[in-house]
This record gives structure tokens, sequence and C-alpha cells, in this order.
């Protein structure tokens, strides 16, 4: 069947239209998709915020992460954006410093692993509220300095006073083992240097006589009885013998004593004590023809080859002492006689031993050095200055005017940008003599701050508030002190003007209690 000219026409426009109308439609969804001709600007809401969501969160405290601008809900300092659209990660700034990403106050100079082994964050500069904006003029005009956190360790010399004491080691006590009476002192007075083997004192002893009668008669025994009928009494006569010579080497007398004892079997009156170390006699409680009982003491000797110090110092110095540490003691001693000049000389020792208790009274720890004597200079008792140079491991370190002291926290101030500065809260460690602190967490060496934020006392309300968002103030201000004083009530009835009166009027009258409304 063959259409006419007319049906054709119509079915070419309808198809034409239906076309146009495809059409129509498909460009019109690109058009509001904002993917089409975007030199229009059109977006529409769904694409326009996939484009600019941006996620905010704290420089501080990274786990704080939200959608929208404010403030981070630990230190109250202002959220920065981080993330989500096209234009993030540009104009960060510069590195400042690298940190642990679960512990903030752990930071690093470069980039690597932290201690747990987790990759360490960079932290950028970038202004920001938390930070305080300072005219350069005024800083040139305060005389603002910076300086540089380096990286070294701290070194000082600590003195302290000692007195100087005998070698406990060296101390040996002579004492009588067996009741008797002094006869003979050999050495009759404190002071006195003596030698290992020398004589110090001859003892009288009953108890002494007896067992060496006793000793003879076993050793009589043993020559007389022979004949085999007592085989048995000459297995025991020998262990006599021994059992009395052992007694009598027990009370001091020597193995030679002994045996010129059996030799000669003459009974020996006195027993004589001698000296078993060398040194000095330092004392000696007891006097010719005194009597003393068993364990008595008779002499105290000390060698003064080498002698203790003892030095007390403060809390303070306790993290610069270890043990074996070198310490350098001067000693004024008498000089030339002429000119009757003392000499200053100085001897070398170390730390011994560093005792686990203070002093209560004193707030002093003490600690104990040795030093050698071998000329007998130093002698127990005398008083002597002490010097320990120390030094500790290598740290952060910054002056001690860097730091800012608020009470409960430390700060400095990190020299930005801008002139802008921004606080920072810190641990601080020991100090040394030249004003330098160790910065334990908080600080990175090489990062530049301000060598005397006093100059910020200009600026007192900015930095409050610049602390307050660190947490370093209360939340709420200071409440008044005083309540105002109410007004006084007027009264009900006027006074005339043109009536003088003699008595004040209320509003006139002093009064020593302001006047308190009566509750309804």
């Amino acid at each position: 069947m063959k259409l006419t000219a007319k049906q054709r026409l119509v079915d070419t426009a309808v198809y034409v239209a239906f076309l146009a109308t495809v059409g129509v439609g498909i460009g019109g969804g690109y058009l509001f998709r904002g993917d089409v001709m975007p030199w229009f600007g059109l977006r529409s809401k769904s694409g326009s915020n996939k484009a600019k969501t941006t996620i905010y969160t704290c420089g501080m405290h990274p786990q704080v992460r939200q959608s929208e601008p404010g403030f981070c809900p630990i230190c109250q300092m202002k959220l920065t954006p981080v993330g989500g659209g096209k234009k993030a990660g540009k104009g960060r700034g510069r590195i400042l410093y690298w940190r642990a990403p679960m512990n903030p106050r752990e930071i690093y100079d470069g980039p690597g692993k932290t201690a747990m082994g987790m990759d360490r964050v960079p932290v950028y500069e970038h202004p920001d509220t938390s930070s305080l904006r300072i005219d350069p003029a005024t800083v040139q005009l305060q005389g603002v300095r910076y300086v540089r956190a380096t990286k070294r360790g701290l070194a000082k010399t600590i003195r302290a006073v000692g007195h100087i004491d005998y070698d406990e080691r060296t101390i040996s006590v002579v004492s009588a083992r067996v009741s008797g009476w002094i006869e003979e002192l050999y050495v009759n007075s404190i002071g006195r240097r003596v030698k290992r083997g020398d004589p110090l004192v001859a003892l009288y002893s009953p108890e002494l006589v007896s067992t060496q009668e006793e000793y003879l008669l076993a050793l009589k025994y043993k020559r007389i009885l022979k004949d085999k009928l007592f085989s048995q009494v000459m297995k025991e006569t020998p262990e006599l013998a021994n059992v009395v010579a052992r007694r009598l080497e027990l009370w001091d007398v020597s193995k030679g004593q002994i045996r010129r004892l059996a030799k000669s079997g003459k009974i020996r009156r006195r027993l004589v004590l001698h000296a078993k170390t060398a040194g000095i006699v330092i004392e000696k409680p007891t006097f010719k023809g005194r009597y003393v009982k068993a364990g008595q003491k008779l002499f105290t000797l000390a060698d003064l080859s080498t002698v203790w110090v003892y030095a007390h110092l403060y809390e303070s110095d306790l993290l610069w002492v270890s043990l074996g540490q070198e310490a350098t003691m001067e000693l004024s001693i008498p000089g030339d006689i002429a000119t009757s000049r003392p000499l200053r000389r100085r001897f070398r020792g170390t730390v011994k031993y560093i005792y686990p208790f203070m002093d209560e009274t004193t707030r002093t720890l003490r600690i104990r050095l040795e030093f050698d004597n071998k000329d007998g200079i130093l002698r127990p008792g005398m008083y002597t200055t002490i010097s320990l140079f120390a030094k500790r491991p290598a740290a952060v370190v910054v002056p001690r005017s860097a730091v800012l002291h608020s009470g409960k926290r430390d700060i400095v101030l990190i020299a930005l940008r801008g002139g802008r500065f921004l606080p920072r809260e810190v641990v601080v460690g020991t100090s040394d003599y030249a004003n330098d602190v160790e910065i334990l967490r908080g600080l990175a060496a090489g990062e530049r701050l301000v060598a005397n934020p006093n100059f910020l006392i200009a600026s007192e309300s900015r930095l409050r508030e610049v602390l307050h968002k660190l947490r370093i103030y209360s939340n709420t201000g200071p409440k008044p002190q005083h309540q105002p004083t109410p007004a006084p009530r007027p009264t009900s009835k006027p006074t005339p003007a043109s009536r003088p009166t003699s008595k004040p009027t209320p509003a006139s009258r002093p009064t020593s209690k302001p006047r308190q409304e009566k509750r309804r």
C-alpha cells in the first residue's frame, strides 16, 4: 500500500517531534547536572556539596573530625580544614615539625616511624585564631629576640661542702677473747701508727694458763701410752690434744706459740695480742692493770691510705649525680713557713655511693666519695669543697627566659611568619647554671621561638584569649569581690523646698549599712 505525499509528510513531522522531545530531555538533564557547559556556572545542589565537602580537624587532636568549622572540644583550638576538595592541601605553608598521630607531644625533627611503629604526621605553619598577632613595629620597639631550639646535652659543675671521714672498710678492732688483767701496754697513746704484727698489749688470764696445762698433759699421755693394750686410748689422746690446741687458737694464741709450748713445755703466763692490720690507733679505751672481760674492746685501728668524703646535695641536683662520677676536691694545706701562705691542692676521686634517703631537716641528699691518701695529707674531720662536673644526655634545649610559667603548665611562643606567635605547651626538664632548660616534650630542635616573651604583657588581654583556647585559664572570669551598694529608697512625702530643715534628707543622710529591699 503506497502512502500518499500528505501521509508521508505527517509521519515525518511526528518522527521529528519525537526526536526533538528526546533531545531536549537529555540536554536538559546534562545542563542541570552541570557537566555540560561548565562555563555557565550552573551547578546542581548535589554536585556543589560533593565538590565543596571539607573535613575539619584539630592540629593537636587528629581524632577530632567534623564536617563544619568550629573549635576542638578538647583544647578549644580552632579546627582547620583538611582533605575533601580539589584544593585540599594547598596553602599549608612550610612544615614546622613531625609528631606522632596518637600523641601530639611526641615531636620529631623529620619524617619516619614513631616509637609505636606509626607514620609521623607533619604539622604545617598556618595562621589561625589560636595564634597571637602583634604589629611588627611594636615587636621591634619592644626589642623582641628570637632563638632556635637546639639539641645538645646540658653540663654544669655542682659545688658542695664535704667533710673527710675514715674508710670504714679499713677499720679493725682489737678485743680480748679471754678474761684477764692487762699487765703491759705496748701502745699507750691515740694517734700512734702501728704496723701489722706489732705487739699491742700483754694479757694475764688464769683460764689461759689452765688451758696450756691441759694441752701439755694431753701431750704427756700421748708419749706414755705406747702399749698395745691401750691402743684405743692412744687413738683418743691425739684428738684430745687437738681439741685443746684449737681452744688456744680461738683465744688468739698463734700456731707458732702452740708449737713452742709443745716443744719447751713451759707455760706462758701472759698472752701478747698483735696488730692484724696496719693503721692509726683511733681508740684506746683501756689502761695498764685493768681487768677486761672476754669480748671487751681494747684498740681500734684505721688505715688512712684511703679516706671517705661525705657531701650534701640539694634536691635539684639529684639528676646530675651518678655512681662512678669523677669529682674534684680542693683543700688548703700549710705552705711555706717564710710566707705563711696556705697552698690550694686538688685531689681527684669518684662517687661510690648515693644514700637512698634525704635529710628531713636540711632537705639535702648525702653522697659518699672515695679519695686516695697515700701521703697522709687528708685527715678525718677536715672540711673541704667538692666539685662535680656533670653532663646530661642530648635533649632539646632553650633559654630559661623563653618559657612562660602559668602555674600548672609551661608555655613557649613559637614565632610564625607575618608577626604571629603560637603558644604551645611543653614539658620542662632540668636546667643548668647558664639559664638553659631541657624540653622533654612539645618542641623540636630547630624551631624558632621568642627568647623574651615578657613583652606580651602589653597584649595581656589578647594573650589570655589565646591561652584560654589552650585551656590554660578557666572558662569563667573572676568574680567581683564586693556587691554594689543599692541606692536609698525615695521617701513617700517629699520635703518642701521652701521650708528649711535641720535634719538631712534621706538621700543625703549617711548610712553605714545599705537598706535592703523587703521580700515580697
